[in-house]
């Protein structure tokens, strides 16, 4: 999924990167952060509770990770977040 992330930052405009909280030792979250930070990309570090305004009447929840880190597999800590527009919600579970 990171290749991926990083293919994403290198070829597209990206205004907003929406990350939890990981491992800095992690090889692949360094090269996004540097790829994110060179193309001046604004990173959002989220965790559990937090909600992200989209606009007056849709926002995303995020439901984990929690602010300490529960894994110390990456994978274990993908964000979980729940979008919510007036009488719609759609949950995103982590991905691969």
């Amino acid at each position: 999924m990171s290749d991926g992330i990083k293919s994403i930052l290198e070829n597209l405009k990206v205004k907003n990167l929406i990350i939890s909280m990981q491992k800095e030792n992690y090889i692949n979250f360094k090269e996004i952060m540097e790829i994110a930070n060179k193309r001046k990309v604004n990173i959002i570090v989220v965790k559990a509770n937090d909600e992200i305004i989209l606009d007056k009447s849709s926002y995303i929840k995020i439901l984990y990770p929690t602010k300490v880190l529960p894994h110390s597999d990456i994978n274990n800590n993908s964000i979980v977040a729940k979008f919510i527009s007036q009488n719609t919600s759609i949950l995103f579970t982590r991905g691969y």
